[in-house]
């Protein structure tokens, strides 16, 4: 049987039986496209926006308070914007995940950037699946409670089920294929509707102006009541040039009027009941120096490259990182004195904590043998070539540190109505605010 769907003046959509889903799915884009009627009740709305790479220590500069016009204004009106903690490692994946399920990385899974890789074949993949995540998320409890989501870029979300509206951060070698593999793991329909209503093909190289306008159409549909929105703009030129350095702040000068912009725009639409979560996922350092433990693995002999076999073999979070189990699933007690004694010789800086515990919890999971934290100025390196430490030949700008340093330390702030009970003290309450301002029985719990 086939049934025509009138959207208006010669338009329609015909398709075979229409399954509940499939009619839902067909609803929303008519919100969306603005063809249905906005809700007779308001239901309660919540904005979710993060800023990657914004340290704390940015607010008590007068030159960033200077070109942060809106965040300052936000900051005067929000709940709290203040000091908070990240999550050990202080990296994008692992804290962005902390942010949707409130727990640590060890409990959830996502334990670094990219997923262990000894001996590169995995072609620089990262963790980019739902899968992975060991603990329940915002998104599940969202579709229990029959709340509408919608996701641009945010990570770890490839293979969501639980996104009403879905686009996940995803790349390959950031060319048009890119692009095609985007939209095919992209919620049906939704990247070209976005390109019909702004002009703009959204992809993983996107700068934030863009992600700001792609945020639009979704903020006008009154059936989305949850949003999260992913900007990169800061981060990256943080990476590349150092904090306050002029490329930076002019990326971050940018943000700021286009946040600015939404800050409008969702106040106009969003409700009375509406709310907005502004939150970074870590600070920035700067280092000059860098120690490669796994160059030490080689003269140990722990690691075999003509076998691509290890005994233990140290995966690196920047200023932190792991040394994991393999063949062998603990050194002798020599073997770790003399460890220790070497590398924090060689390695000026390098303190190194002895942890026996599951990477992640899963099934045959490696074991973290020791964790390797680093004093300012040093970051990890997990190639198994050249020098154990050397000199930088210019100085690196990132994070992956202890999160309780302050350098390491970020914002959160919430802005509504609503007053709310939770205290604020980590990127994980962002999870704990949703579940407070949609009233639902939360708690950390795998999947």
């Amino acid at each position: 049987m086939n049934c025509l769907v009138q959207l208006g003046p010669n338009k329609s959509i015909k398709s075979n039986l229409l399954k509940p889903k499939v009619l839902i799915g067909i609803l929303g884009f008519l919100s969306l496209s603005g063809f249905l009627p906005a809700e007779i009740v308001t239901k309660p709305r919540l904005l979710v926006i993060s800023l990657d790479g914004f340290p704390a220590y940015y607010l008590d500069s007068n030159e960033i308070e200077s070109i942060t016009p809106n965040l300052q204004s936000f900051k005067k009106r929000s709940q709290f914007l203040k000091r908070v903690s990240s999550v050990y490692p202080t990296l994008t994946y692992p804290a962005h995940t902390s942010m949707v399920t409130g727990v640590d990385p060890e409990q959830h899974g996502i334990y670094s950037n990219t997923p262990l890789d000894p001996f590169d074949k995995n072609d620089s993949g990262w963790m980019w699946y739902d899968s992975d995540i060991g603990s329940k998320t915002i998104w599940k409890y969202a579709k229990e409670s029959r709340v509408s989501t919608a996701s641009l870029l945010w990570p770890v979300t490839v293979g969501n089920r639980q996104v009403d509206y879905l686009i996940p951060q995803f790349w390959r070698k950031k060319n048009a294929e890119d692009s095609k593999l985007l939209d095919a793991l992209s919620s049906p329909g939704l990247l070209p509707f976005l390109e019909r209503e702004t002009g703009i093909s959204i992809s993983e190289t996107s700068p934030d102006k863009e992600r700001f306008s792609a945020l639009r159409p979704i903020l006008r549909n009154k059936e989305i009541q949850l949003i999260f929105l992913y900007t990169t703009d800061l981060d990256t030129a943080h990476h590349g040039y150092g904090v306050f350095s002029e490329e930076s702040k002019a990326k971050l000068k940018e943000w700021d009027l286009r946040f600015g912009e939404i800050l409008d725009e969702w106040e106009k639409i969003g409700g009375k009941e509406a709310g907005l979560i502004l939150v970074s996922d870590h600070g920035f350092a700067a280092s000059q120096t860098t120690c490669s433990p796994n160059v030490y693995g080689l003269q140990k002999g722990w690691i075999d490259l003509a076998s691509e076999s290890y005994d233990f073999i140290f995966k690196s979070n920047g200023g932190s990182g792991y040394l994991l189990s393999g063949k062998r699933k603990e050194m002798t007690a020599s073997e770790e004195e003399s460890m220790k004694l070497d590398l924090e010789t060689q390695c000026p800086g390098l303190q190194i904590l002895k942890r026996k515990k599951p990477l992640y919890p899963k099934t045959n999971s490696p074991l973290v043998l020791f964790d390797f934290v680093t004093q300012k100025g040093m970051v990890f390196s997990s190639t198994k070539k050249g020098a154990l430490f050397s000199n930088l030949t210019k100085p690196s700008f990132g994070h992956g540190h202890d999160p309780e340093r302050e350098d390491m330390k970020t914002i959160l702030g919430f802005q509504g109505t609503k007053n709310l009970s939770t205290n604020v003290s980590s990127i994980k309450d962002v999870f704990w605010i949703t579940c407070e301002f949609f009233s639902w029985e939360c708690k950390s719990e795998a999947k």
